[in-house]
């Protein structure tokens, strides 16, 4: 316990190191990078460096002892399930129908990005990397799990890739989740400052926002006093909640488990064995929301508390997932690294541009940015890259990709689509995987066409 005391303790300070830096130092400022990957980046520094020498073999001795850094490795593994606890937990009643026609082409581009990079790791799988690797076919959703399932979904998936002996996979998601990071937000930053030259300058009226204003607000609600009434912090309040989301989902996996071994016992195939609890844990948080919006519960629920203790695990993943990344592994396999950064970018940027000022309402940068910066890094990078196209917030744009969310991040990113790729490759092969992902791509297109159709005609 000590040791886990002191680990912890260790990543705060490298938060903390991290955010001097970044405020401090002028250069550092103007790069943006989130203050975890930075913190992240000083722990692998301090993983691998010593007095007089730097070695990234599999002996390296830094100076932080590496009982703690073997410590740090099993945080990001259990603090994904409080980021996905805290996804949907707290959110107000949804509008479905108004928040739809709000977020359409977030939606079908957010779902374009992501059924594409599964497309093209299939490509990279079976026409590059079979002739280099041994188990090439698993490489292929790692464009995926790095770029929209980020650090967490990377880390979150290393019992999976463990039952497949291929524990070395967990390593390359997190290189392709850190790689994700620098390049989307820089390049985001670039494409940015491109388009915006000839592009349409956002301006009130570009969307209309009060018709939308009141889909979330109306039912926030001020319980502060409720919590001090009762001498209770509310943060511990929420954390019994995110608690209950999490056993909930322990459950459901626990429960679907013994039904596929009760009913399915000579069966070949074995799901479940390669499902992780975070996408349950998502599913839980869902249902159990719109449990409690119809009960006195909900009146309890503080949307912000939850949402900060989101984020204070999610920086505390990162650092430790980035702080323990293998260097040897990322150098054994630095072309597969190297190729799937350069495809998942290649496609990003080509949907982007190509595609995106057919879908999008004008400006259509603005809008389109911060899906850019989810489908290439994480939704904190989308929100900032939002911040970045619109700083004045005279567009709908950020609600719009907040909009988005309910209905894709419970299917990609770490959702059900990119758990279950997994199995999906080992039992069926990586053929099946590719025909899949390639038919979910032209629906995703045959939609699109409806929203340009749409637009074209409006």
């Amino acid at each position: 316990m000590l040791d886990t005391f002191i680990s912890l303790s260790f990543a705060a300070v490298l938060l903390t190191i991290g955010f001097v830096f970044i405020n401090f130092l002028p250069f550092m400022k103007r790069l943006q990078l989130p203050v975890s990957i930075v913190a992240g980046l000083l722990g692998l520094l301090l993983a691998h460096i010593s007095i007089g020498y730097f070695d990234l073999g599999e002996n390296a001795s830094g100076i932080f002892p590496e009982k703690y850094f073997l410590q740090m490795q099993q945080v990001p593994g259990i603090f994904i399930n409080i980021v996905f606890a805290t996804l949907m937990l707290g959110m107000p009643k949804l509008n479905i129908g108004k928040s739809i026609r709000l977020a359409a082409p977030n939606i079908v581009m957010g779902h374009a990005f992501a059924w594409g990079q599964h497309f093209v790791g299939a490509l990279l799988a079976i026409f590059v990397f079979s002739y280099f690797y041994e188990n090439s076919q698993y490489m292929a959703p790692l464009i995926a799990i790095g770029f929209q399932g980020g650090h967490g979904t990377a880390a979150g998936l290393s019992v999976p890739f463990a039952n497949l002996n291929f524990k070395e996979a967990v390593d390359l998601g997190l290189g392709v989740a850190t790689g994700g990071v620098l390049i989307g937000l820089l390049s985001g930053i670039l494409i940015f400052k491109i388009v915006s030259r000839k592009g349409k300058q956002p301006t009130q009226n570009s969307i209309d926002l009060d018709s939308h204003a009141d889909l979330h607000e109306k039912d926030i609600k001020k319980n502060d006093p409720q919590f001090k009434k009762n001498m209770v912090s509310k943060f511990s309040v929420q954390f019994g909640f995110i608690g209950v989301v999490i056993f909930t989902g322990w459950a459901i996996l626990e429960s679907l488990t013994y039904l596929e071994s009760y009913f399915f016992a000579d069966a070949k195939v074995s799901l479940m064995a390669y499902i992780p609890l975070f996408p349950m844990v998502l599913i839980s948080s869902i249902v159990l929301n719109g449990i409690f919006q119809k009960t006195r519960l909900h009146q309890f629920l503080d949307r912000k508390a939850i949402e900060q203790i989101g984020t204070i695990s999610l920086d505390f993943l990162i650092v430790c997932a980035v702080a323990t990344l293998n260097l040897k592994v990322l150098m054994d396999y630095k072309l597969a690294v190297g190729s799937l950064l350069l495809a998942g970018l290649v496609w990003n940027i080509g949907i982007l541009l190509l595609f995106a000022r057919f879908i999008y309402p004008k400006p259509w940068y603005v809008f389109a940015l911060p899906d850019y910066g989810g489908a290439t890094a994480t939704t904190a990078s989308g929100l900032l890259l939002a911040d970045v196209a619109d700083p004045q917030g005279l567009t709908s744009s950020k609600k719009a990709y907040m909009f988005k969310q309910p209905f894709y991040e419970p299917f990609m990113g770490g959702g059900l689509v990119t758990a279950l790729s997994i199995p999906l490759i080992k039992f069926w092969g990586i053929w099946s995987y590719f025909f899949i992902t390639s038919g979910a791509l032209l629906i995703v297109a045959f939609f699109g066409f409806l929203l340009w159709r749409k637009k074209r005609n409006s």
